[in-house]
Protein backbone atom coordinates (compact mmCIF):
# COMPACT_ATOMS: atom_id res chain seq x y z
CA UNK A 1 0.00 0.00 0.00
CA UNK A 2 2.79 2.29 0.99
CA UNK A 3 3.74 2.02 -2.51
CA UNK A 4 1.06 3.24 -4.21
CA UNK A 5 0.83 5.95 -2.11
CA UNK A 6 4.04 7.64 -3.04
CA UNK A 7 3.38 6.90 -6.57
CA UNK A 8 -0.18 8.51 -6.67
CA UNK A 9 1.79 11.39 -4.47
CA UNK A 10 4.23 11.43 -7.34
CA UNK A 11 2.60 11.18 -10.39
CA UNK A 12 0.26 14.43 -9.19
CA UNK A 13 3.62 16.41 -8.10
CA UNK A 14 4.38 15.45 -12.10
CA UNK A 15 0.76 16.38 -13.04
CA UNK A 16 1.27 19.63 -10.80
CA UNK A 17 -2.45 18.90 -9.26
CA UNK A 18 -0.91 18.42 -5.35
CA UNK A 19 -2.75 20.28 -3.18
CA UNK A 20 -3.09 20.55 0.85
CA UNK A 21 -6.38 18.56 0.87
CA UNK A 22 -4.47 15.52 -1.29
CA UNK A 23 -1.03 15.72 1.11
CA UNK A 24 -3.21 15.35 3.89
CA UNK A 25 -5.49 12.76 2.47
CA UNK A 26 -2.27 10.49 2.02
CA UNK A 27 -0.78 10.86 5.49
CA UNK A 28 1.35 13.70 4.51
CA UNK A 29 1.91 16.72 6.82
CA UNK A 30 -0.09 19.79 5.89
CA UNK A 31 2.90 22.03 4.45
CA UNK A 32 3.10 25.10 6.49
CA UNK A 33 1.94 28.46 5.29
CA UNK A 34 3.95 31.05 4.91
CA UNK A 35 1.68 33.30 7.18
CA UNK A 36 1.67 30.48 9.90
CA UNK A 37 2.59 32.07 12.90
CA UNK A 38 5.38 29.85 15.27
CA UNK A 39 4.58 29.27 18.47
CA UNK A 40 2.80 32.11 20.93
CA UNK A 41 5.60 34.88 22.20
CA UNK A 42 4.89 36.23 25.47
CA UNK A 43 6.07 38.43 28.38
CA UNK A 44 7.74 36.54 31.08
CA UNK A 45 6.24 36.49 34.48
CA UNK A 46 8.74 37.99 37.66
CA UNK A 47 9.43 34.59 38.36
CA UNK A 48 10.20 33.56 35.16
CA UNK A 49 12.49 36.61 34.62
CA UNK A 50 14.08 36.00 37.95
CA UNK A 51 15.34 32.59 36.00
CA UNK A 52 17.49 34.79 33.71
CA UNK A 53 21.20 35.20 35.61
CA UNK A 54 24.59 36.12 34.17
CA UNK A 55 27.73 38.00 34.68
CA UNK A 56 28.64 41.11 32.21
CA UNK A 57 31.32 43.48 32.17
CA UNK A 58 32.21 46.93 30.28
CA UNK A 59 34.21 46.39 27.40
CA UNK A 60 34.86 49.19 24.35
CA UNK A 61 31.60 50.95 24.98
CA UNK A 62 29.64 47.55 25.51
CA UNK A 63 28.37 45.60 27.96
CA UNK A 64 29.49 42.10 27.66
CA UNK A 65 29.22 38.41 29.28
CA UNK A 66 26.69 35.55 30.00
CA UNK A 67 23.62 34.99 30.11
CA UNK A 68 21.96 31.53 31.48
CA UNK A 69 18.48 31.14 30.71
CA UNK A 70 17.02 29.08 33.77
CA UNK A 71 13.65 28.41 32.53
CA UNK A 72 13.22 24.75 31.33
CA UNK A 73 10.46 25.01 28.62
CA UNK A 74 10.57 28.78 26.99
CA UNK A 75 12.69 30.10 24.10
CA UNK A 76 13.68 33.59 25.30
CA UNK A 77 13.57 35.96 21.90
CA UNK A 78 14.01 39.65 23.87
CA UNK A 79 15.33 40.86 26.98
CA UNK A 80 15.60 44.43 28.46
CA UNK A 81 18.34 45.00 30.31
CA UNK A 82 18.31 48.46 33.59
CA UNK A 83 21.26 49.69 33.45
CA UNK A 84 22.33 52.31 35.79
CA UNK A 85 25.31 54.18 35.96
CA UNK A 86 26.80 56.38 38.54
CA UNK A 87 29.35 59.06 37.75
CA UNK A 88 30.21 61.85 41.11
CA UNK A 89 26.86 61.30 42.90
CA UNK A 90 25.04 61.05 39.86
CA UNK A 91 22.76 57.97 38.56
CA UNK A 92 21.62 57.74 35.33
CA UNK A 93 19.27 54.89 34.42
CA UNK A 94 18.88 53.34 30.72
CA UNK A 95 16.52 50.69 28.98
CA UNK A 96 18.57 48.77 26.46
CA UNK A 97 16.63 46.50 24.22
CA UNK A 98 18.29 43.61 22.44
CA UNK A 99 16.07 41.51 20.21
CA UNK A 100 17.04 37.80 20.22
CA UNK A 101 14.77 36.82 17.91
CA UNK A 102 17.37 35.29 15.28
CA UNK A 103 19.16 33.68 18.09
CA UNK A 104 16.95 32.81 21.17
CA UNK A 105 18.52 31.89 24.40
CA UNK A 106 16.72 27.90 24.54
CA UNK A 107 16.01 26.50 27.76
CA UNK A 108 18.73 25.78 30.55
CA UNK A 109 21.64 26.93 27.92
CA UNK A 110 24.52 30.00 28.93
CA UNK A 111 25.03 32.15 25.82
CA UNK A 112 27.60 34.80 24.70
CA UNK A 113 25.57 37.99 24.82
CA UNK A 114 26.44 41.72 24.14
CA UNK A 115 24.94 45.29 23.82
CA UNK A 116 26.19 48.50 22.80
CA UNK A 117 25.44 50.94 26.21
CA UNK A 118 26.57 54.50 26.39
CA UNK A 119 29.02 53.92 29.41
CA UNK A 120 32.44 56.29 30.38
CA UNK A 121 35.01 54.52 31.58
CA UNK A 122 35.34 56.04 35.06
CA UNK A 123 31.61 55.31 35.16
CA UNK A 124 30.50 52.79 37.72
CA UNK A 125 27.52 50.86 36.75
CA UNK A 126 25.12 47.81 37.56
CA UNK A 127 22.34 45.61 35.40
CA UNK A 128 18.97 44.10 35.95
CA UNK A 129 17.21 41.87 33.48
CA UNK A 130 13.98 44.30 33.76
CA UNK A 131 11.48 42.27 31.16
CA UNK A 132 12.15 39.62 28.97
CA UNK A 133 10.04 37.90 26.08
CA UNK A 134 10.09 34.25 24.98
CA UNK A 135 7.46 31.71 24.04
CA UNK A 136 6.98 27.84 25.12
CA UNK A 137 9.39 25.23 23.66
CA UNK A 138 7.96 22.19 22.08
CA UNK A 139 9.08 19.06 23.78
Amino acid sequence: MRGKIIVVFLLGVLAGVVGTAAVARFGFPEPRSENSAGPEERDLTQDEVKKLTGLMGARDSGLCGDLYNGNADLSITEIELLVATYNQGDTTRRVYRHDAHDSPILPLTTTAYCVGILLNSREDFSWTIASAKGHAVQR
